[in-house]
C-alpha cells in the first residue's frame, strides 16, 4: 500500500468503497521527478578535464510544487431519492529551475571558486526595487496631500 493509498472505510454504503484516486499516482510521478531535479548530480554538472586542470560547473536548483485534491460521498438531499453518489479530484502542479552559479576549478596552483555573473538576476533586482521605489514615493505623496488637507479642514473649523 503507497502512503497516499486510502485506508478501508467500514460502511455499508457502496459508493463510499475504498479506490485509489488516480490523481494520487500523477501527484507521486510529480514528486519524484522534481526529487530527481533537485538532485546533487543536478547542482554540480559533469566534470571536465582539460590537461591538469579540472573544472566543476556548479548551480543553483530550485523545485516547487503544489497539490490538493479532495473527495465527497453524496446522500440525499432535499427529500429526494437516496442516490448514495461519491466523487473526487484533485490537482497541482510544480516548477524546477536551475542556473548556474560558479564554476570549480582545480589545477596544480589550487582549487579556485569562480562567480558566474548573472546580469538578468541583477537588471531584474534593479528593475524592481525601482518600482517599489517609486510606488512608495507616490503613496507617501498621496499621505501628504491628505495630511495637509485635514490641517486646513481643521484650521477653517
Amino acid at each position: 500500500m503507497s502512503a497516499f493509498e486510502d485506508e478501508p472505510v467500514n460502511t455499508d454504503n457502496p459508493a463510499m468503497t475504498t479506490y485509489r484516486d488516480p490523481t494520487l499516482d500523477t501527484i507521486e510521478q510529480v514528486m519524484e521527478s522534481l526529487h530527481a531535479v533537485a538532485s546533487v548530480e543536478a547542482v554540480y554538472g559533469t566534470p571536465v578535464k582539460q590537461r591538469e586542470t579540472l573544472i566543476i560547473p556548479a548551480a543553483e536548483v530550485v523545485a516547487i510544487s503544489g497539490f490538493g485534491g479532495g473527495q465527497g460521498y453524496g446522500g440525499p438531499e432535499n427529500g429526494a431519492a437516496p442516490s448514495g453518489g461519491a466523487g473526487g479530484g484533485g490537482g497541482g502542479g510544480g516548477s524546477a529551475h536551475a542556473r548556474p552559479v560558479a564554476v570549480i576549478i582545480i589545477s596544480p596552483e589550487g582549487v579556485r571558486v569562480e562567480p558566474v555573473f548573472d546580469l538578468t538576476k541583477i537588471a531584474l533586482a534593479g528593475v524592481t526595487f525601482a518600482a517599489f521605489a517609486v510606488g512608495m514615493l507616490a503613496r507617501m505623496g498621496k499621505m501628504r496631500r491628505t495630511f495637509d488637507k485635514m490641517g486646513e479642514a481643521i484650521e477653517e473649523g
